[in-house]
Protein backbone atom coordinates (compact mmCIF):
# COMPACT_ATOMS: atom_id res chain seq x y z
CA UNK A 1 0.00 0.00 0.00
CA UNK A 2 1.38 3.42 -0.92
CA UNK A 3 1.26 6.25 1.61
CA UNK A 4 2.06 9.92 1.24
CA UNK A 5 3.18 12.56 3.71
CA UNK A 6 0.61 15.01 4.97
CA UNK A 7 0.16 17.47 7.75
CA UNK A 8 -1.06 15.94 10.96
CA UNK A 9 -3.95 13.78 9.88
CA UNK A 10 -5.46 11.98 12.21
CA UNK A 11 -6.91 0.00 13.91
CA UNK A 12 -10.12 -1.88 17.37
CA UNK A 13 -8.67 -5.14 18.49
CA UNK A 14 -8.61 -4.24 22.19
CA UNK A 15 -10.84 -1.67 23.87
CA UNK A 16 -9.62 -0.03 27.04
CA UNK A 17 -11.91 -0.63 30.03
CA UNK A 18 -12.71 3.04 30.75
CA UNK A 19 -13.71 3.71 27.18
CA UNK A 20 -15.66 0.50 26.81
CA UNK A 21 -18.25 1.86 29.26
CA UNK A 22 -19.12 4.89 27.13
CA UNK A 23 -18.47 3.86 23.54
CA UNK A 24 -15.89 2.62 21.16
CA UNK A 25 -12.40 3.93 21.92
CA UNK A 26 -11.73 4.47 18.22
CA UNK A 27 -14.91 6.53 17.83
CA UNK A 28 -13.99 8.63 20.86
CA UNK A 29 -10.53 9.10 19.37
CA UNK A 30 -12.08 10.08 15.99
CA UNK A 31 -14.25 12.65 17.74
CA UNK A 32 -11.46 14.07 19.92
CA UNK A 33 -8.60 14.18 17.44
CA UNK A 34 -10.34 14.58 14.07
CA UNK A 35 -13.68 16.18 14.98
CA UNK A 36 -15.67 13.40 13.28
CA UNK A 37 -19.23 12.59 14.31
CA UNK A 38 -22.24 11.08 12.52
CA UNK A 39 -24.07 13.72 10.46
CA UNK A 40 -21.47 16.34 11.35
CA UNK A 41 -19.35 18.45 9.07
CA UNK A 42 -15.60 19.00 8.74
CA UNK A 43 -13.23 20.92 6.54
CA UNK A 44 -10.23 19.00 5.22
CA UNK A 45 -7.46 20.87 3.44
CA UNK A 46 -8.32 22.04 -0.05
CA UNK A 47 -11.34 19.69 -0.26
CA UNK A 48 -13.51 22.22 1.54
CA UNK A 49 -16.47 21.40 3.75
CA UNK A 50 -17.81 17.86 3.81
CA UNK A 51 -20.61 15.92 5.50
CA UNK A 52 -19.61 13.06 7.80
CA UNK A 53 -21.28 9.66 7.71
CA UNK A 54 -20.33 6.91 10.15
CA UNK A 55 -19.99 3.66 8.18
CA UNK A 56 -19.22 1.36 11.12
CA UNK A 57 -17.24 1.46 14.37
CA UNK A 58 -14.11 3.48 13.66
CA UNK A 59 -14.92 4.09 9.98
CA UNK A 60 -16.23 7.32 8.49
CA UNK A 61 -16.89 8.74 5.04
CA UNK A 62 -16.77 12.44 4.37
CA UNK A 63 -18.65 13.59 1.26
CA UNK A 64 -17.15 16.67 -0.36
CA UNK A 65 -18.37 18.48 -3.47
CA UNK A 66 -15.99 16.61 -5.77
CA UNK A 67 -14.63 13.75 -3.71
CA UNK A 68 -15.16 11.27 -0.89
CA UNK A 69 -12.67 10.69 1.92
CA UNK A 70 -12.76 7.43 3.87
CA UNK A 71 -11.16 7.68 7.31
CA UNK A 72 -10.65 4.51 9.33
CA UNK A 73 -9.38 4.35 12.90
CA UNK A 74 -8.03 1.35 14.76
CA UNK A 75 -6.47 0.59 18.15
CA UNK A 76 -4.17 -2.44 17.76
CA UNK A 77 -3.13 -2.18 21.43
CA UNK A 78 -4.62 0.02 24.15
CA UNK A 79 -3.90 3.70 23.59
CA UNK A 80 -2.01 3.20 20.31
CA UNK A 81 -4.27 4.50 17.55
CA UNK A 82 -3.96 4.56 13.79
CA UNK A 83 -5.82 6.62 11.24
CA UNK A 84 -5.92 5.72 7.56
CA UNK A 85 -7.25 8.34 5.19
CA UNK A 86 -8.16 7.44 1.61
CA UNK A 87 -9.27 10.19 -0.76
CA UNK A 88 -10.43 9.35 -4.26
CA UNK A 89 -7.61 9.76 -6.76
CA UNK A 90 -4.88 10.17 -4.12
CA UNK A 91 -2.56 7.75 -2.32
CA UNK A 92 -3.71 6.77 1.16
CA UNK A 93 -2.18 8.22 4.32
CA UNK A 94 -1.56 6.19 7.47
CA UNK A 95 -0.79 7.95 10.76
CA UNK A 96 0.02 6.42 14.16
CA UNK A 97 -0.76 8.15 17.47
CA UNK A 98 0.94 6.78 20.61
CA UNK A 99 -1.33 8.05 23.37
CA UNK A 100 0.74 6.11 25.95
CA UNK A 101 3.42 8.79 25.52
CA UNK A 102 1.26 11.92 25.45
CA UNK A 103 2.37 13.93 28.47
CA UNK A 104 -0.23 16.67 28.14
CA UNK A 105 -2.77 18.10 25.71
CA UNK A 106 -3.71 21.63 24.84
CA UNK A 107 -6.99 22.70 23.27
CA UNK A 108 -7.79 26.15 22.03
CA UNK A 109 -11.02 27.51 20.61
CA UNK A 110 -10.00 29.41 17.46
CA UNK A 111 -13.52 30.69 16.82
CA UNK A 112 -15.92 30.19 13.92
CA UNK A 113 -14.75 29.38 10.41
CA UNK A 114 -17.18 28.92 7.51
CA UNK A 115 -20.07 28.20 9.92
CA UNK A 116 -18.01 25.55 11.74
CA UNK A 117 -15.75 25.63 14.80
CA UNK A 118 -11.97 25.86 14.51
CA UNK A 119 -10.20 24.14 17.40
CA UNK A 120 -6.43 23.91 17.92
CA UNK A 121 -5.18 20.62 19.35
CA UNK A 122 -1.64 19.99 20.46
CA UNK A 123 -0.34 16.71 21.90
CA UNK A 124 2.78 17.27 24.01
CA UNK A 125 5.46 14.66 24.60
CA UNK A 126 8.33 13.03 22.73
CA UNK A 127 8.64 14.05 19.09
CA UNK A 128 7.57 10.59 17.90
CA UNK A 129 4.08 10.49 19.51
CA UNK A 130 2.59 11.16 16.07
CA UNK A 131 4.14 9.37 13.10
CA UNK A 132 3.20 8.97 9.49
CA UNK A 133 4.10 5.98 7.34
CA UNK A 134 6.01 7.18 4.28
CA UNK A 135 5.78 5.70 0.76
CA UNK A 136 8.32 3.00 1.71
CA UNK A 137 6.41 2.00 4.86
CA UNK A 138 8.87 3.61 7.28
CA UNK A 139 7.62 5.76 10.16
CA UNK A 140 8.44 9.46 10.15
CA UNK A 141 7.62 11.76 13.07
CA UNK A 142 5.36 14.72 12.32
CA UNK A 143 4.32 17.69 14.47
CA UNK A 144 1.62 16.77 16.98
CA UNK A 145 -0.46 19.86 16.37
CA UNK A 146 -3.56 20.38 14.24
CA UNK A 147 -6.37 22.78 13.62
CA UNK A 148 -9.64 20.84 13.52
CA UNK A 149 -12.52 22.54 11.71
CA UNK A 150 -15.72 20.75 12.65
CA UNK A 151 -19.38 21.11 13.52
CA UNK A 152 -18.48 19.78 16.98
CA UNK A 153 -17.88 22.38 19.65
CA UNK A 154 -14.69 22.90 21.62
CA UNK A 155 -16.58 21.38 24.59
CA UNK A 156 -17.37 18.24 22.50
CA UNK A 157 -13.69 17.87 21.55
CA UNK A 158 -12.59 18.50 25.13
CA UNK A 159 -15.02 15.88 26.50
CA UNK A 160 -13.63 13.27 24.09
CA UNK A 161 -10.04 14.18 24.95
CA UNK A 162 -10.81 14.01 28.69
CA UNK A 163 -12.29 10.54 28.20
CA UNK A 164 -9.20 9.45 26.24
CA UNK A 165 -6.94 10.88 28.95
CA UNK A 166 -8.77 8.86 31.65
CA UNK A 167 -8.17 5.65 29.69
CA UNK A 168 -4.63 6.63 28.66
CA UNK A 169 -3.16 8.60 31.58
CA UNK A 170 -0.01 10.64 31.14
CA UNK A 171 3.24 8.72 31.53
Amino acid sequence: MRHRSAALALVALLATPALAQTGSSVDIFARGVAGLAENGSVIMGNLGKGTVRKVTVGAYEVQFAGSIATITFDEPVPCLFTQETVIQGQPSTLVRFDFTRVESLQLGDQGPYEDLNAIALQLNGPEDIVQIFDAGGALKSVPAIASIVTSLTAADIEAAVVELRKACPAP
